[in-house]
């Protein structure tokens, strides 16, 4: 939230002068499982995959080994991601203007999510987000069918 604040000061002091910079209102803020930081999550998509409270394997372990490959190797999700960290530092406000950075971390944020952070996506077909079996948001995955059709959910005066 310090950056949003910094850069809101900066939009109305004038210190940054682009007619594309929009004062953000962060008391209207709202964020659903937000990736701030891929260098320190991309790690733990993998992980939980393999080693979670439920018990399950949910990409086969050749898939894990690639994508933990994909993340620490000579060229991979790390090192893409220090080089667009090394070439933001020229852009100290921020203001994403600079062609060469957002190319470098565009790569970066494709490369991560398509062959780190995607591994459980390509393995299931599903999101790792909202995998349809276990999210309990989604009516299309039957196992809460059951008891929805209910008598006592049927007959709920909230209903």
């Amino acid at each position: 939230m310090e950056w949003f604040n910094s850069q809101n000061e900066k939009i109305q002091d004038g210190s940054i002068n682009d007619p594309n910079a929009k004062y953000f209102h962060l008391d209207t803020l709202g964020m659903t499982n937000p990736c701030i930081d891929s260098k320190i999550e991309a790690p733990f998509y993998l992980e939980y995959a393999v080693n979670n409270t439920y018990g399950l394997q949910t990409i086969p372990q050749d898939v894990y080994l690639d994508a933990r490959n994909n993340l620490t190797k000579e060229g991979g999700c790390n090192d893409l991601i220090d080089q667009c960290r090394s070439l933001a530092i020229s852009d100290p406000d921020n203001t994403g203007t600079n062609e060469t950075i957002n190319a470098a971390c565009a790569l970066a944020t494709q490369y991560c999510f398509q062959f780190v952070q995607g591994a459980f996506t390509q393995a299931s077909g599903v999101s790792a987000i909202s995998a349809p079996y276990y999210d309990l948001s989604n009516s299309t995955s039957g196992i809460h069918s059951t008891y929805l059709a209910s008598h006592s959910q049927l007959t709920h005066p909230f209903m």
